[in-house]
Formats: C-alpha cells, structure tokens, sequence
C-alpha cells in the first residue's frame, strides 16, 4: 500500500508515534502508558474513536464518508512545550549569524538548518488571524514546504530591489516615465503572505497535543505558499482592460471570497470558490468587465448543480446589478467537488433562473 494510499487514521498514528516522547499521555483518551516511553504518546485514533463513539454507533456500519479541505489562510507554529522551545533557545545561541535579521528571519533559518525542530513543533492553519487548524503533512518530506511558508525573504524582492536601485539612477537621468514603471514593478514583489492547503479532516486533536489549545487536525495532501500581488500580477489580462483597475478589482475579488461567512474551506461550497479564486482567471476578468459596465458585485452564491448524477457538481453564481437600472445580470460557473481535487465541469456562462 503506498503513502497516499493510507487513510487519515493510519497517518495521524504513524505520525504520532514518530514523535515519541513529545506530548504526555492524558488518561482521558489513552488509558496506559507506551511500555519503551515514560511519557507516552497520544494516540489520535484511540481518541478520535471515543470522541466519535456514539457517532459511530448511530450510522449502522455505514462507512464514514470522507472529509475534504480546501483553505486558504496562513500557517503558523507554536511550541508543544517548554522542552521545545528552550532546545530552539539553544540553537538561537549557538547561531553565529543573527545581527541585522529579524525575529522571524531568524526563525525561518533556524528551523531550515534543524529539520527536527520542525517535527517537533505544533503547525497551525489561521483563516482571518485566527488559529483554525492543527495541520499535519501526509508525506514526512513536506515538512520541508511547512518551513518553506514562513519564509521571510522573498528572493525575487531582493533582486528586483537591486536592479531598481541601479534603473533608478538610470531613470532620473533618462525620464520620470520609466521612474514610475519600476516604482509600480517593485510595489507587486513582496513576501509570501497566503497559503493554501489541500486534505483531509482528521479528529480534534486533544488537549495534551498542543499546550492546551484544541483545534481539529488537517492531514495535508498539498501546500502551496505565495505572494497576494504576485497572485493577481500573474493572472492574464484582457487587452481591452485597464491595467490598475483590473489589479485593483482582482484583489478586492480575492479577498471578497475569503471573507465570506465561515469560510473555513470545509464545506463542499467554500472548497469550490476557493477552488476558482486560485484556478480560474476568468472569474476576475468577468467582475472588472462587469464593473466598467457600471454593474455591482452584489453576491456570489453557490447551489447544486442542475445536473444531477452520481457525481458531486455545484455552481457558483456570480449576481451581478446595474448602478443605474438595478438590472441583474448572472453568470455560473460549474465545479466538480467529488474528490479531494475539484476542478472545472463547466466553463464560465450566462446564468438564467427557472421559471
């Protein structure tokens, strides 16, 4: 059976127990102690089975349908204990290279050069600044990208730093023109400030996990890092479209779908608009023509697909008002959210309602 084979449970035990020794027992969900470890570990399954116990019992044998995530946030670390934290303040000590850097640079190199400390700490998923999720990656190896998301630096930055520098001094003595392109190129550069993350929902972790703090576990298939501007700087424009609006609008767009409602990237509904926030361009290029027709976003909802059959489909629907004729205009897009991946059924088209 490969990796990606194993289920959720498998996984989080496995992981469990490659960290021997780092979290206590509690007697409310692991009733002995590890035989070759005075502290124990806890065992995620055994507890998610007596937290579920009832759960379980009232489905009859039907087997627990699977939950998938799809977020957007940023991650963050905690330390377990105090044993954790102060072997981080002795590897601070012991590194020679820490003027002039930043706390989180610091941080960033620390974990980088000591892979670990990174098995050892606790990752959290924050959506809106708040703490969200544990998350835990399926594959041991993409530890590496959990570290690689709390980069500080940002190595296109400082290169496009550098070059500006010296097109600076040859802009004022050439024009202003070029002066304010390279002042605008080097706005859209900056550090990795969002994260998406792809998995599965595991059990709420215990109190023991992580200094108290009681969140449920994401099991992470993939992990991509980025750049908001970079984001939107990349997306294909259309050539009859104002260049500063359509920024302007794609983020506002961006940011509108993180902020809906409990959009915790749990439900079926949230894991498709993130899905296109991400994957699919012309959801931004639609709002910016929309908006130079003198139309308002006034909502994005979500329903089942008219099309029904063995397969999960839904579709988002952009409502669109005219300022001046409060006319509705609505376009759909369909997604397939079956799987742990969604992707594109159908593409973006004119919406029009039952009668």
């Amino acid at each position: 059976m490969t990796t990606q084979d194993k289920s959720v449970e498998q996984n989080l035990q496995e992981l469990s127990q490659s960290n021997q020794g780092r979290r206590s027992i509690n007697a409310e969900f692991n009733g002995s102690k590890d035989n070759n470890n005075d502290y124990g570990t806890v065992n995620l399954l055994e507890e998610t089975n007596i937290s579920n116990k009832e759960e379980s019992c009232s489905c009859k044998g039907e087997k627990q349908q699977k939950k998938y995530i799809y977020t957007i946030g940023r991650v963050k670390t905690r330390f377990p204990d105090a044993s954790i934290e102060n072997e981080y303040r002795q590897l601070l000590m012991l590194k020679n290279d820490t003027a002039n850097k930043t706390e989180s640079q610091v941080f960033f190199e620390i974990l980088k050069e000591n892979n670990y400390l990174a098995r050892e700490l606790c990752w959290t998923f924050s959506i809106e600044n708040i703490e969200t999720y544990f998350i835990l990656p399926r594959n041991p190896l993409d530890y590496a990208k959990l570290v690689e998301s709390l980069n500080p630096n940002n190595d296109n930055l400082k290169e496009t730093k550098e070059s500006n520098n010296d097109n600076l001094k040859e802009t004022k003595e050439s024009n202003n023109d070029n002066l304010k392109e390279t002042k605008e190129s080097n706005k859209m550069d900056g550090r990795i400030d969002t994260d998406i993350l792809i998995g599965e929902m595991g059990p709420i972790a215990p109190p023991t996990f992580c200094s108290g703090l009681i969140l449920p576990i994401i099991v992470f298939d993939q992990l991509y890092s980025f750049n908001t501007d970079q984001l939107i700087n990349a997306i294909s424009k259309p050539k009859d479209l104002e260049e500063e609006s359509f920024k302007n609008t794609a983020k506002e767009l961006f940011e509108r779908i993180q902020q809906i409602a409990d959009n915790l990237g749990a439900t079926d509904e949230h894991r498709a608009l993130n899905y296109l926030s991400v994957r699919y361009s012309r959801i931004y290029n639609l709002v910016t023509e929309m908006y130079a027709q003198d139309y308002s976003l006034q909502e994005i909802t979500v329903i089942p697909s008219r099309l029904i059959g063995s397969r999960k489909v839904l579709d988002p629907i952009f409502v669109f008002v005219n300022r001046k004729t409060d006319v509705q205009e609505k376009y759909f897009v369909r997604v397939d959210v079956t799987g742990k991946y969604p992707f594109l059924h159908t593409k973006l088209t004119r919406f029009y309602d039952r009668i």
